[in-house]
């Protein structure tokens, strides 16, 4: 029996596939076997205890014939006489499987006699694992595209960054053909660049006769094109006199145009507080002319690549509304940008990205995408494919995860979401529906390298070197040209038209009865700029950025809504009942073309479903030429707590919710204590905020959903509806009763995202503590008034402010919290120094006793000492320590006065604004150092020269 299983062995014979090639060949088995086994033509018993034994013992006992029969089985069923050899192969599996169990069952029991064996086994699988697979008609070309690059060299932006956060220069990179695609393929240069410049972002064209890459030139990212014989290098992205726009990430178009990302937007990554770039997609001709931005989007548009369809597919990151991390949906267009919709994850917090998205051919619904992490590993991850007819939410639409054959695909909801999975996968090329090339490393200490991946589970490694990576898998032929869809812009236009088919349609307001909305409510956003930008910045962990009430439209009986907007707007819309309440925020975006007219069938609709129409007088909306949006009277289109905000709580709060006694028993302290029911509603302001902005933050007394993982929010539980506040003044809170424009400005404060200033000018200005550019300001700590402060506070305070509790030991000090986390135990900075009233800082009213003017708050930790009673720290005001710490919060308020706040008399914008206003030609280019200026005016000024205007260019920006 061991004569004629050891015979069947060796009669396998494999003409495709030289021996000699896998000198240097991964073995790829289901779980990924990541060592090189060396095989060498020399007498097999004599190999039998060398360490390439032992690998091929690990290999055979691993090999997975399941995966491989499945494949063989499919090609030959798919293709036919297209895969001649098919049967071949299963008799030759079959035969190799028989061997397998008797040499493993062998070993097993101790028969040392099959050792010599194994060798042989191991080899002819692994032949016969490449010829089966690489026989696969669909690799039926002669020349595959690579990125080389040397090894670790990545050249990969962290996922929040684009091109501007990697270095321009210092690779050993080059575009190169692999001929034949096969693991004895000769690997030759197409193109090196000089310098140590980077090249990457590769596109073929349809025709295979030229391809795009991105790579440096100066100080800046651009475009270029070169002939797949080597020849014809060229710029094609307008850079020439743009050294601060990059322009990368090119993508030809069926109709000869190109797409590509570009940071010519100015606008920031607010994560970053406007120190990295953000970047929108754009339009140009062939030449790199009549350049148009397509997205007015906040944050990074990655990866554009045409669908079999024709539409262009790309990555969004959504940075507002919801817990920003996780959120990076694909969206779908047409090339003139006309038609934007999310296609996967929107409103959905996994996964946290979806990188280099890829149609798949034959499957106009299906798409292969990387599957990443907000932060980690840069780009990678887990290889999956999505059905869009089958869910776009979480995981929903998954078809499979690739070498996860029969797995479901869990949704975990954490950051960092891949960095413990191998292999990783970057740069996925489809071949259809159930091959793929792909570069990947098999672990940490691997190469990147390109495989042939399959839905059974099959791995093959096709190009791999130890001394180099590879990306960018692209097979140098000609692919059929999708359609041509034409422009449906109207670039002589200034709007474009929404149309509403029922604003009851989908979860969004599930349960609300109809005739509840009366009108709709249109919002626009204005992103943050380069190095202006963040989240401790417009609000306390949010809004993320400015927003501007444009105004309302009506919305008819049937729940249709008709209405144009202005073009090229990132807007938002929520519908409001008969008080003008939303009934529900959209925490999101749109944007329309000039003279498109966009559609939508609801609120949260699924995006595959369509209009019903019903009833004889359905599509009312349509029965009248468009509504055009009617300002509100009286309220600001812009809202600045300050401002807006403060005044109405002096009015109606601080008899009871200030520093001062209460003059009156009816409010939450009946003993006519100060700080009524422990809340301060004072404008007086703290390190980064006032008090009464914090207060109503941390103590959630208005609802918008920020930072949290959470998505299609119940109707009423977000906004003023469901904020406390807006139940304060309705005469149910001791009497307080706020005018109706007093309740509307509330309102619409809080569903314009509860902002603190109301302009991009206030950032980094009278903020100590802040960020300036992602990097907190902590100069307070040296103060000689801090150094102080914090060892009284060390001294004093410690028996009852252990880790348990700690205290701010300067102004600065966050104790390693962000601002906006209200987590038990934190005391925070925000609210215990005064910068307006020193004296007032809570950090002297608590310890002081009462006798004195304080308020008397310590308690021992204890509560059975001294049957609780109160812990006198200060006596009186004479105490040296504690005029220790009276002199830190003095100081605090002399260093903001010379910094100035936004809300402060004789305040001044930081150079950075300035610099950005003068660039956008807001700001005269001469305008003196000292000059007054009035930010609110400026900002309007900007935000009119972004409105579209017929026969511009955005090259003029530029």
């Amino acid at each position: 029996m061991r004569q004629l299983t050891t015979m069947k062995v060796k009669n396998i014979s494999f003409k495709n596939m030289p021996f000699q090639s896998f000198s240097l060949t991964f073995f790829i088995t289901a779980i990924i076997s990541t060592t090189i086994f060396t095989t060498r033509t020399v007498d097999a018993q004599a190999q039998s205890s060398s360490p390439g034994y032992n690998e091929a013992v690990r290999y055979v006992r691993s090999f997975n014939f399941e995966s491989l029969r499945l494949a063989i089985e499919d090609l030959t069923e798919t293709f036919g006489q297209r895969y001649p050899k098919g049967q071949y192969y299963f008799e030759c599996l079959d035969n190799l499987e028989q061997s397998c169990d008797f040499i493993l069952d062998s070993l097993n029991r101790g028969d040392n006699s099959v050792r010599a064996d194994v060798l042989k086994l191991a080899h002819d699988l692994n032949q016969l694992r490449y010829d089966a697979l690489l026989s696969n008609p669909l690799l039926d070309f002669k020349k595959l595209l690579l990125l080389k690059r040397k090894c670790g060299q990545l050249g990969l932006p962290v996922n929040h960054k684009c091109n501007t956060g990697i270095e321009r220069t210092g690779y050993d990179n080059e575009i190169a053909v692999l001929a034949p695609v096969h693991t004895d393929g000769t690997l030759q240069t197409l193109f090196r660049p000089s310098g140590g410049r980077f090249i990457g972002e590769m596109d073929l064209h349809y025709d295979a006769e030229k391809l795009l890459f991105t790579m440096p030139k100066g100080k800046s990212w651009q475009i270029f094109e070169i002939k797949t014989d080597g020849s014809g290098l060229r710029q094609v992205s307008p850079g020439q006199h743009q050294e601060d726009v990059d322009n990368f990430d090119g993508c030809y178009l069926p109709d000869g145009r190109i797409v590509f990302s570009s940071t010519a937007s100015y606008t920031g990554v607010p994560c970053w507080h406007g120190k990295e770039r953000a970047c929108s997609i754009y339009l140009m001709d062939a030449d790199g002319g009549n350049v148009r931005q397509l997205c007015f989007d906040q944050d990074l548009d990655l990866h554009p690549t045409v669908l079999p369809t024709g539409q262009v597919i790309f990555s969004r990151w959504d940075y507002t509304g919801p817990m920003h991390i996780y959120l990076r949906p694909l969206m779908v267009m047409n090339p003139d940008g006309t038609g934007q919709r999310s296609v996967y994850g929107s409103n959905s917090y996994w996964p946290n990205a979806l990188y280099y998205p890829r149609g798949i051919p034959g499957s106009p619904n299906k798409i292969v995408a990387i599957i990443a992490g907000y932060h980690g590993v840069p780009r990678m991850g887990e290889l999956g494919i999505f059905d869009i007819t089958k869910g776009w939410y979480q995981a929903d639409g998954v078809v499979q995860r690739i070498l996860a054959r029969g797995k479901p695909v869990k949704t975990v909801i954490r950051d960092n979401l891949v960095d413990k999975s191998w292999p990783k996968f970057l740069h996925p090329y489809p071949l259809n529906e159930k091959y793929f090339l792909v570069a990947s490393q098999l672990n940490r200490k691997s190469p990147w390298g390109i495989y042939l991946v399959d839905v059974f589970d099959n791995m093959l490694p096709i190009h791999v070197l130890p001394r180099y990576d590879f990306f960018e898998p692209i097979p140098l032929i000609k692919t059929p040209r999708p359609p041509a869809i034409p422009d449906r812009v109207d670039l002589k236009r200034q709007d474009a038209v929404v149309y509403l088919h029922d604003v009851y349609a989908g979860p969004g307001l599930a349960g609300v009865p109809r005739g509840t909305v009366k009108k709709l409510r249109i919002v626009a956003y204005h992103f943050g700029y380069p190095g202006m930008a963040g989240p401790d910045k417009i609000g306390c962990g949010g809004p993320w950025e400015v927003m501007r009430i444009i105004g309302t439209v009506p919305l008819h009986e049937d729940g249709s809504a008709m209405f144009s907007v202005p073009a090229n707007t990132p807007l938002t819309v929520q519908p409001l009942d008969e008080q003008g309440k939303a009934v529900q925020l959209m925490r999101s975006w749109f944007t329309a073309m000039p003279g498109e007219t966009t559609s939508c069938v609801g609120c949260h609709e699924q995006r595959t479903r369509t209009p019903i129409t019903k009833g004889q007088n359905a599509l009312q909306a349509l029965s009248r030429p468009p509504d055009k949006i009617t300002p509100i009277a009286g309220i600001p289109d812009v809202f600045d707590f300050p401002r807006d905000i403060q005044p109405i709580l002096d009015k109606h709060c601080l008899s009871c919710h200030g520093y001062e006694p209460t003059p009156a028993l009816s409010c939450e302290s009946k003993s006519g204590d100060p700080r009524a029911g422990g809340v301060i509603l004072s404008g007086d302001r703290g390190p980064l905020y006032s008090h009464s902005y914090y207060t109503l933050t941390m103590r959630r007394q208005f609802v918008d959903g920020r930072n949290q993982p959470k998505s299609n929010l119940a109707p009423r539980s977000i906004g003023s509806s469901a904020s406390p506040l807006m139940k304060k003044f309705n005469g149910s809170h001791y009497n307080v009763k706020a005018t109706d424009r007093e309740l509307d400005m509330i309102r619409y404060w809080i569903e314009s995202g509860a902002p603190y200033p109301g302009t991009y000018a206030a950032l980094g200005c009278g903020m100590i503590g802040g960020y300036a550019e992602n990097k907190q300001d902590q100069s307070d700590h040296r103060w000689p008034s801090t150094i102080a402060a914090a060892e009284v506070i060390r001294r004093r305070c410690i028996q009852c402010h252990d880790k348990s509790l700690p205290l701010p030991l300067a102004l600065s000090d966050n104790r390693n919290i962000p601002p906006w986390d209200a987590r038990p135990g934190y005391v925070p900075r925000h609210l215990v120094y005064n910068l307006t009233r020193p004296e007032k800082s809570l950090i002297l009213l608590a310890p002081l006793s009462k006798q004195a003017g304080g308020y008397g708050l310590c308690k021992p930790r204890n509560k059975i000492a001294a049957q609780n009673q109160p812990v006198i720290v200060f006596a009186d005001t004479n105490d040296s320590d504690y005029q220790k710490i009276l002199a830190l919060c003095v100081a605090g308020k002399r260093h903001l006065d010379t910094i100035k706040r936004f809300d402060m008399p004789d305040f001044q914008p930081r150079p950075a604004y300035v610099r950005e206003m003068k660039r956008y030609g807001i700001l005269p280019k001469d305008i003196s150092k000292n000059a007054a200026i009035d930010v609110y005016a400026t900002d309007r000024a900007y935000w009119q020269s972004l409105w579209y205007k017929p026969n511009t260019n955005i090259n003029a920006k530029q």
